[in-house]
């Protein structure tokens, strides 16, 4: 996995992933938590323990809490503690397990152990931990890039109007949708929209060039679902797509061996932390409210429902 850790260290310097730590607790307590994942607890006094570290630690966060800015470094923390309890139940399920020399590879491309720390923002003691979760997600986007795929029938909304801007709409339509999935081609017509009617994988949208499209909640989502996102948030549209099928194989990416050239580091560790969702919606995630709230569309923490990348609408009916 040499070619994936080279591509793959200029991503880790992003502060949204600072920290993997394991939640503590014995059960979950609401009154002492940041948040709960199934069973486990991730404390108030945990993620204030790893704020603390980065006040003194990365000038980012210092500057942040002078600008009355330090929430979103801690909502980065929290993630990553939730996160990290998703992974331990994915790796078991899948049989994942991280090679010594890959985890020392990614260690090495900050600086060595010792430099790692400050290179990256992370506690010396939590640093080989993170490293390791950094291949398992890898290893886990590998197992599912040609495995995992989708039928939709949807649109497109592509403009705002006066009255209401393109998520509003997209969320009106998406909601209209999951009422009556059964007339969702005549419903799409009549808004004046062509049907979507199609099968995607992440490999074959990965080919299109539709890199986060390939990473998105569509292939998270069960069937019977509709899913109200941005094929890419540079662009302004939106994707409005009732999930009528989706089909998991038994097998480990490409029979063959071979992986899809475009399925860089970055994106097998997006594709990875995508099929961390249909754990946490299995386990049940909730955020203490002081740092936003729980985003199963973007598999994160927003600051706010306002705030999310799109949202996942259970239909009544999974029939088009």
């Amino acid at each position: 996995m040499g070619w994936i850790i080279r591509r793959f260290a200029p991503i880790i310097v992003l502060v949204s992933s600072v920290l993997l730590l394991a939640g503590c607790g014995n059960g979950p307590t609401k009154a002492s938590s940041a948040a709960i994942v199934g069973d486990e607890t991730i404390s108030l006094e945990q993620v204030q323990q790893d704020v603390n570290w980065l006040l003194h630690n990365m000038p980012e966060a210092r500057q942040a809490e002078e600008q009355d800015g330090l929430g979103q470094f801690s909502r980065h923390v929290l993630r990553a503690h939730i996160h990290h309890e998703l992974l331990d139940v994915a790796a078991e399920r899948e049989g994942l397990s991280a090679e010594r020399e890959d985890v020392d590879e990614i260690l090495e491309s900050w600086g060595g152990v010792d430099e790692a720390p400050a290179a990256v923002g992370i506690p010396p003691e939590y640093i080989e931990r993170f490293a390791t979760d950094i291949v398992l997600l890898q290893e886990l986007g590998e197992r599912y890039i040609d495995r995992v795929s989708v039928d939709i029938v949807g649109a497109e909304v592509t403009g705002d109007t006066p009255e209401e801007p393109m998520r509003e709409q997209a969320m009106a339509l998406g909601r209209e949708i999951a009422d009556d999935p059964g007339r969702a081609n005549e419903i799409i017509e009549a808004e004046g929209q062509p049907v979507i009617d199609e099968t995607f994988s992440p490999g074959d949208l990965i080919e299109q060039g539709a890199m986060e499209l390939a990473t998105s909640a569509l292939f998270s989502a069960e069937s019977g679902t509709v899913a109200v996102i941005q094929p890419n948030s540079q662009q302004p549209v939106w994707l409005v797509a009732l999930v009528t099928g989706r089909d998991v194989g038994g097998g480990e990416g490409d029979a063959d061996g071979a992986q899809t050239p475009q399925a860089d580091p970055q994106m097998l560790y997006s594709l990875g932390l995508r099929m961390l969702s249909p754990i946490a919606e299995e386990l049940g995630v909730e955020v203490n409210p002081r740092y936003g709230v729980w985003d199963p569309a973007g598999v994160d923490i927003a600051e706010s429902e306002d705030h999310t990348v799109g949202e996942l609408i259970p239909a009544r009916d999974v029939e088009p």
